[in-house]
């Protein structure tokens, strides 16, 4: 069976900047944090991009079609018999230092400045919480107490994105980017608490054809470095959406409240 083959790639470099704290776990237990973020081999915080999939893969239905989201993030049916792959590809997103240099891989000739950014983001804020349990007091049976590290509030992320597609054919980017930059989209852990609100402040984009030689050549020749942006790369115009949801919940006690 003969496999259709597409021609088009679309490319995109994307800095985000946390609105509000990050707490995106590594899922392990540090000797001296319950519950530490994810960090690199230079032991900065970063993003997954299986994590930046993961919550647009989740939070797009409604605003794509099945058929287009099946097409882009790939599916599987039940009996495993079908499916198919992804279309699109997430880096993960790396930490931007203070000269705007990307973290990505082992770091070197890091000057002052990066020193003690780098030094500060090594050094996260830890929050102390404790668990409550279904009678609202503290769960002593269940380890009430614990604490977990979280990202600072206007820490910069950069990752790219890729999408094979056809060549003409929609990417359906724009459905993808308003996703993305609403004020209700979150990522990471204590979303119900205000946590993991990502803004978007620069995308850099480019079309390929690779039925064109130009084309082709210049994506072949696009370093996958995040710290290197291509030439031919422009920037998109990023229309900040502000409207969040809005709920009002009235209460009426049954009975005493204690705080």
């Amino acid at each position: 069976m003969a496999h259709e083959i597409k021609t088009g790639r679309y490319c995109a470099r994307i800095t985000v900047e946390a609105d509000t704290p990050l707490k995106i776990g590594c899922g392990n237990i540090d000797l001296t944090i319950d519950s530490p973020v994810i960090k690199d081999v230079n032991n900065l915080p970063f993003i997954p991009g299986t994590s930046l999939a993961g919550v647009l893969r989740h939070s797009l239905p409604g605003k794509i079609d099945d058929d287009h989201l099946n097409e882009l993030f790939g599916y599987t049916k039940e009996n495993k018999d079908e499916g198919k792959g992804s279309c699109i590809i997430f880096s993960h997103a790396h930490l931007v230092l203070s000269k705007n240099r990307v973290a990505e891989g082992l770091l070197s000739n890091i000057n002052s400045d990066e020193q003690a950014f780098i030094k500060r983001m090594q050094n996260l804020p830890v929050r102390d919480h404790c668990r409550i349990n279904h009678r609202g007091a503290a769960d002593t049976k269940g380890h009430a107490k614990f604490d977990e590290e979280i990202v600072y509030k206007g820490s910069r992320f950069v990752f790219e994105l890729e999408i094979i597609k056809d060549n003409p054919g929609p990417v359906l980017i724009d459905e993808l980017i308003q996703t993305l930059n609403t004020p209700d989209f979150r990522i990471g852990g204590g979303t119900r608490r205000g946590f993991g609100r990502l803004r978007i402040v620069e995308i850099c984009e480019r079309d390929y054809d690779l039925t064109s030689e130009v084309d082709l050549m210049a994506y072949l020749d696009k370093s996958a470095s995040l710290n290197q942006l291509p030439g031919d790369f422009k920037k998109r115009e990023v229309n900040v959406n502000t409207n969040s949801p809005d709920i009002t919940l009235s209460l009426k006690p049954k009975d005493f409240w204690v705080f």
